[in-house]
């Protein structure tokens, strides 16, 4: 079926761009069913087996488009307790029906016509969207949210969780530097976060905005495991890597020989010394023998950051203290920051050179 407009296109584009994880898929979009319905029909929406009640659903028709100007849809209807919304006597044509609202979800043309020999009485919808992992499950709705790119960390962001049926967020965070929230909901359930977040360092993608949907399980009392993620921005959306946040290594000496997960030196790259906001304070290159050299007089918390072309960027966070440390070096084994999993890989301190 071909589309006749740029408007719809774009509206399609805006309903299935993959806003999580797109980095691990092929391309943004996917291509929508094509259900054939009579004027009058169901939309139903569902989380796997479950009906999903106060979902919002629009209904776009194709036609011209004018520069500028944002699609409206001809109607919009919301699910009721039983996750079912009813359209009726939508004139014959080609109709885009599409969930909107926080966590967005899936979309499929309407084919709407009095004479299909066998018309569906039912278009089936999914909320919300997810990754290709699925919904990011969590025992707790607090922990840390940090930049992907350690050259460009977050200035601030806004956070609001929301979950169906809602007017307006449950709850609204600004959050610090440090990047740690919470939110106080504890029924289990699905909720979406919302992010915008502000990194004016980075080069590209500045501005970090989308939502995550998140699964709440039943959690133990004293036994909540704070999310660690990784935020960054694709143009397929917002991505995470749920990773583990490391917390800074108290170092009491200067001078580290620096080794990558697997054992090997970090030659030949250069080092960067971040403090808090993302300032640097210091830079330098490993050479031959993986050292770095910090300055004597530097303290506090800082983040070294090693980067090398065609390789991935190794962070440790550090807590510098009062050099008093005798040894000669630390050796000291770099974390990447990866897409979540295995491929998560943690920055340690290993022991005193010989």
């Amino acid at each position: 079926m071909k589309l006749s407009s740029p408007w719809l296109r774009c509206v399609i584009a805006c309903v299935m761009f993959c806003t999580l994880f797109s980095a691990k898929l092929f391309g943004c979009t996917r291509s929508l069913a094509s259900v054939k319905v009579p004027p009058s029909f169901r939309v139903s929406v569902w989380n796997d087996a479950k009906s999903v009640p106060g979902i919002a659903i629009a209904v776009y028709e194709d036609g011209p488009s004018v520069e500028g100007v944002k699609p409206i849809p001809v109607l919009t209807v919301q699910t009721d307790q039983s996750g079912i919304a009813e359209v009726k006597d939508l004139a014959p044509g080609v109709y885009v029906i599409a969930i909107t609202g926080p966590g967005q979800g899936s979309a499929a043309y309407a084919v709407v016509a009095t004479n299909h020999p066998k018309p569906n009485s039912e278009i089936k919808l999914e909320w919300p969207s997810s990754s290709a992992r699925g919904i990011l499950r969590t025992k707790a709705l607090m922990g840390v949210l940090a930049s992907n790119n350690p050259l460009a960390p977050f200035e601030n962001i806004h956070a609001e969780l929301w979950t169906a049926g809602v007017q307006k967020p449950l709850a609204v965070h600004d959050i610090g530097m440090d990047g740690h929230f919470q939110f106080n909901e504890t029924k289990p359930g699905i909720y979406i976060l919302r992010i915008r977040g502000q990194r004016t360092k980075a080069r590209y993608d500045s501005q970090v905005e989308g939502d995550i949907p998140l699964e709440l399980l039943p959690a133990a009392k004293n036994s909540q495991e704070p999310l660690s993620l990784y935020l960054g921005m694709t143009t397929c959306g917002i991505t995470y890597d749920s990773c583990p946040i490391p917390s800074a290594d108290i170092l009491p000496t200067r001078r580290l020989q620096v080794y990558d997960p697997l054992g090997s030196i970090i030659t030949y790259s250069e080092y960067r010394v971040l403090n808090a906001a993302g300032a640097e304070v210091a830079v330098g290159s490993t050479g031959s023998n993986g050292m770095v050299e910090l300055p004597h007089e530097l303290n506090g918390k800082v983040t070294l950051v090693i980067t090398r072309t065609g390789s991935a960027v190794f962070t440790l966070p550090l807590d510098l203290i009062a050099p008093t440390d005798p040894a000669p070096y630390l050796f000291v084994t770099m974390g990447v920051q990866g897409y979540g999993g295995d491929n998560c890989s943690a920055a340690h301190l290993e022991n005193h050179a010989p």
